[in-house]
């Protein structure tokens, strides 16, 4: 025989969601490779050419910065000087990391660039090392008096020669390279945006298509599953209004006409129950029932029903002592909230009136209450802070360390301890029968919040029942809670004590701070004074040194400017000169710049005693109003030449010389010396 062929529900909605999950697994995967792609491109930019091109811009200003630093070097010949520092820091950190670091990072470049950064490396460790060499080289000031010191190393920086071409050519190559790196990140970029507008578009579509599959998938299945379970929700609702169809259901071939036959069972069911019911409603328990099964709950229960019936004379009186037990303990737990609003000023206090009320109200004959001590965490101890019993020896002066007897074991276990069978001799009560031992003893750690704060003993000579025992743990956390509360109040108290105390001696220590800090005030005001007095001097001194060297710096740019424009030619005639004439050198308001040897032994004076005095101090005084010295100098600052008979006197001696002034000019035409020239002539 053949069977129809028929989906149930869990293939239906199998189906459905796995048409769905295929397209969004497709859209998954669709999605994660462009993800991946970006992450790739991401990567490339952040781990190589973002470093590159910085490293490139940072290596540019280091050989321009060093080309710079290394003329500098060469200049100033003071040691130790800032340029010079950081030149040192230049060749000797920055350029060999960012060597390294370049290196590194070409080793997945084109070889076309790879060896574009090794010729630019070359050139820039063949500068690095000239430059070392001139480092080196004049490592002191000494090494700047060398008469060489100009022909050798003043041409190196100069621009344009071997070795500043060598810095402009690495500095010209970085740009390029460093050119090609930026337009290799900006296509980068540009492919990167473009991948994430496809990935912005294909999100788009990927919802669009999910959107629909899923409005489909969920139409369908609404059409193969809503119709039949309308039909049954429409039984339920009848059944849930107290109501039982009249007609079997009509059953399908899914899990909907298994529900149908299912639901008729259970009509069939509750219209038994229901007669079941209403015979013992009329005290007819003797009924032939069944249930269903042994997991029908209603059948089950209507079985329990009639036999709770039958035994509801004996649960009424168990309940009515479970009320009078729970009206017992909140009545208590009432009164001793009363007690703790009216005395939790002091622990003596509060704690007196508890023990004796809580020792009262379970009818015991003894109770003590222990309060932990633990100011010092290495000696822990629990003190007796109130007792009620008859015997009242057994509790003076009772201190209890962790884990004697039982209630140095409840605190150490945190844990209750009632025992029917006392330790012989553990505790005695005193009547007025005699003494006896009591029949229960009961012991609870008072704690709150996994802390303990105390212990309370109860003994007596009936038997603690459970509820009795619960209520204690109870109450427990409430005195926990009170004690802890009251501790922190007197700790607070002291605390506030001591603050005042504090705050009183910081007072007067401040008042003393206050006058030491103004006598030091007077003591630093006149040391800074004379300090400024001092830094004075010794800027005045420092403005004078300047001066000087100001002065000879200068003299040495006229004397390298003189080096650059003399010719064989003229160094031969100023040999002729020296040898046959006075020679002295001027500069145009007559300061003396040189003297030649012959002039020197004729006047008798030492070069370092005239160099910077004017030439016309030591002209006669008769000079100074004659009709050749106004001319004389009116074509000093002209620049004309000019030959006169002069009188000099050195040390009260009169020299008589016929002297000629002829100017001598720069490139520019700008006069930068003149040359006196003298023969002696006879008065």
């Amino acid at each position: 025989m053949r069977k129809n062929f028929s989906l149930n529900i869990s293939l239906k909605l199998a189906i459905g969601f796995g048409i769905a999950l295929l397209a969004v697994l497709s859209s998954y995967i669709v999605i994660y490779q462009m993800l991946k792609t970006n992450k790739e491109i991401s990567i490339y930019l952040g781990k190589n050419i973002v470093p590159t091109v910085s490293n490139l811009n940072t290596l540019e200003v280091t050989i321009l910065e060093s080309k710079y630093l290394t003329k500098s070097w060469v200049e100033d010949r003071f040691d130790n000087t800032l340029k010079k520092k950081q030149l040192i820091f230049i060749t000797d950190s920055i350029y060999p990391d960012l060597r390294d670091s370049l290196t590194r990072l070409s080793s997945n470049w084109a070889e076309e660039q790879i060896n574009s950064l090794n010729s630019i490396l070359s050139n820039a460790d063949e500068l690095i090392l000239r430059e070392k060499e001139i480092m080196k080289n004049l490592n002191s000031w000494e090494k700047y008096d060398d008469p060489y010191f100009e022909n050798k190393y003043s041409p190196l920086v100069l621009e344009g020669n071997e070795l500043m071409s060598l810095a402009d050519s690495v500095l010209i190559s970085t740009k390029r390279l460093s050119s090609i790196k930026k337009d290799e990140l900006l296509d980068n970029n540009k492919k990167l945006d473009i991948s994430f507008g496809k990935f912005s578009s294909r999100i788009i579509i990927s919802g669009l298509i999910l959107s629909v599959m899923i409005i489909l998938v969920g139409f369908i299945l609404a059409q193969s599953l809503l119709v039949p379970i309308n039909y049954l929700k429409r039984i339920v609702l009848q059944m849930g209004s107290g109501e039982l169809p009249d007609k079997k259901i009509k059953i399908g071939s899914d899990e909907t006409g298994k529900m149908g036959a299912a639901l008729n069972e259970l009509i069939k069911g509750l219209r038994e129950k229901a007669a079941f019911a209403g015979s013992i409603g009329k005290n007819v328990f003797d009924s032939d029932f069944k249930p269903l099964s042994s997991k029908d709950i209603l059948g089950n229960s209507l079985l329990r029903m009639r036999d709770s019936l039958v035994q509801a004379s004996e649960e009424a009186e168990i309940r009515r002592i479970e009320n009078y037990e729970r009206s017992w303990a909140s009545q208590g737990i009432a009164e001793f909230n009363e007690i703790i609003r009216e005395h939790n000023d002091s622990i003596e206090d509060f704690t007196s009136v508890i023990i004796s009320k809580l020792t009262k109200y379970l009818d015991a004959q003894l109770g003590g209450l222990y309060i932990l001590n633990d100011e010092n965490p290495k000696d822990t101890f629990l003190e007796l802070s109130a007792f009620y019993a008859y015997d009242r020896q057994k509790f003076i002066s009772k201190q209890i360390k962790p884990g004697e007897n039982l209630v140095g074991q409840s605190l150490i276990e945190e844990d209750t301890i009632f025992i029917t069978d006392i330790p012989e001799n553990y505790v005695n009560i005193t009547s007025g029968l005699g003494k006896d031992t009591p029949k229960s003893l009961l012991i609870v750690p008072l704690k709150l919040n996994e802390k303990i704060h105390g212990v309370v003993e109860l003994a007596s000579f009936n038997v603690f029942k459970p509820y009795q025992i619960e209520f204690v743990e109870k109450t427990g956390e409430i005195l926990a809670s009170t004690i802890a509360n009251i501790n922190i109040n007197i700790k607070t108290s002291k605390l506030l004590g001591e603050s005042n105390e504090k705050s009183e001696r910081l007072a007067l220590q401040e008042a003393e701070s206050h006058r030491n800090l103004e006598k030091l005030q007077r003591t630093l005001n006149e040391k800074t004074e004379k300090e400024n007095q001092l830094n004075l001097r010794l800027q005045k001194i420092d403005e004078e040194f300047k001066s000087q060297i100001k002065r000879l710096e200068n003299r040495l740019e006229q004397t390298n400017k003189l080096f650059e424009q003399q010719t064989l030619e003229s160094k031969s005639y100023l040999e002729i000169l020296n040898h046959s004439l006075l020679v002295v050198e001027v500069n145009q308001n007559g300061e003396i710049l040189n003297a030649n040897k012959k002039f020197l032994k004729t006047s008798g004076v030492l070069m370092v005693d005239i160099t910077g005095t004017s030439i016309y101090d030591y002209y006669s005084p008769a000079h100074e109003s004659s009709s050749d010295y106004i001319e004389l100098k009116k074509n000093m600052f002209e620049g004309k030449p000019f030959t006169l008979s002069t009188t000099y006197i050195f040390d009260n001696k009169e020299i008589y010389l016929y002297e000629t002034h002829t100017p001598l000019r720069n490139s520019k035409g700008d006069i930068y010396k003149i040359i006196i020239t003298s023969a002696l002539e006879n008065n």
